[in-house]
């Protein structure tokens, strides 16, 4: 069996409480994940999935998060992912990463 990491299980992001149903609401309708059942407990949050089944758990969380908290995700239509964004409001700002040599 290989040691190395296959692939990403999970992201946890911490969300304002009570925040995190209109927060999956945008992930599932704008960028097309879907609901996942979470387990009980006295924590409220969502999770949700991609395709390929990777998952987002969005936890509530009293106090801000921190400011360059994100994830990054792959598209395969950037140009229509963006005007979806657009058309909900959102924001998109694209950033290029250097290359390390």
């Amino acid at each position: 069996a290989s040691e190395e990491v296959t692939h990403l299980h999970h992201v946890n992001v911490v969300v304002p409480v009570g925040r995190s149903r209109p927060i999956a609401a945008f992930y599932r309708d704008v960028l097309g994940f879907r609901s996942i059942s979470r387990p009980e407990n006295d924590r409220a949050g969502e999770w949700l999935e991609m395709d390929d089944g990777t998952q987002l758990h969005l936890s509530e969380r009293d106090g801000g998060p921190h400011p360059d908290q994100h994830f990054a995700v792959m598209v395969d239509d950037l140009s229509a992912v963006r005007v979806r964004l657009g058309e909900c409001g959102a924001g998109f700002r694209l950033r290029r990463l250097q290359e390390s040599s």
